[in-house]
């Protein structure tokens, strides 16, 4: 596996999967179909919470398996970007819904225009709405659509925390299989006496229990000591939240 290109093979396949949800509903058939088009996306929208969790997982699991946790910078931008994505994503289901509700007005949800007399007695055009031609019945269906988003937020916000929690013990766990702090200061003694030689077991300060992706991770950020040194940074900064 080519790991300077991780991250971007990480974000593809994730923005994949995260492209090919289908958020949306059935197509409206007409004015009775409103309800129903609400109701299933809704639907949707709260059934893809597990789905993108799971592919979120997933990715942090390649990470650990596949380098050893040293890409791990990278695979916090990849899921920053893809959580981005996937929010743009849901907030595009919401203005369909908005006009599907009649509360914002598109091309297609104008009805044409009726008059109404105004307060001066002269009559007013005013443009029809969705919801000027809907029954009461398939109005409450809408309603009850609307008030199931509140309960997609609350799925989304209380999956997201779950996920949060272990990905920090994910981290937290690899910050002390990889013990970065201790390997830097060995390089950098091994720097202040260049005609001294670093074995293996001299890097792997701390041990890694006999893991070999980890053994190979400390080795593959010996080679690139910057990195090292922003992934020990980032890795601390997780201890301390």
């Amino acid at each position: 596996m080519n790991f300077c290109r991780y991250g971007e093979l990480e974000l593809s396949l994730l923005t994949n999967q995260i492209l090919s949800l289908d958020l949306h509903g059935a197509v409206s058939r007409g004015v009775g179909a409103r309800g129903v088009e609400v109701s299933e996306t809704v639907g949707r929208m709260k059934a893809s919470i597990p789905l993108v969790a799971l592919s979120l997982e997933s990715a942090v699991e390649r990470c650990m398996n596949f380098t050893g946790g040293s890409e791990a910078e990278s695979l916090l931008q990849t899921l920053d970007e893809v959580m981005r994505l996937y929010l743009a994503k849901l907030q595009d289901m919401l203005k369909s819904l908005r006009i599907a509700c009649g509360v914002d007005l598109a091309d297609n949800n104008s009805l044409g225009s009726k008059r109404e007399t105004g307060v001066d007695g002269s009559k007013v055009k005013k443009e029809s709405t969705v919801l000027d031609m809907v029954s009461d019945e398939e109005e409450w269906a809408i309603v009850q659509g609307i008030l199931q988003v509140l309960a997609v937020a609350e799925s989304l916000n209380n999956r997201m925390a779950v996920f949060e929690a272990t990905l920090r013990a994910t981290l937290n766990r690899l910050g002390s299989y990889l013990n970065l702090p201790n390997v830097l200061s060995a390089l950098n003694q091994a720097t202040a006496f260049s005609s001294k030689s670093l074995s293996m077991s001299e890097l792997i300060v701390g041990g890694s229990g006999g893991n070999t992706s980890f053994d190979t991770a400390i080795l593959r950020l010996v080679d690139k000591p910057e990195k090292a040194r922003r992934l020990s940074n980032l890795l601390e900064q997780v201890v301390h939240m």
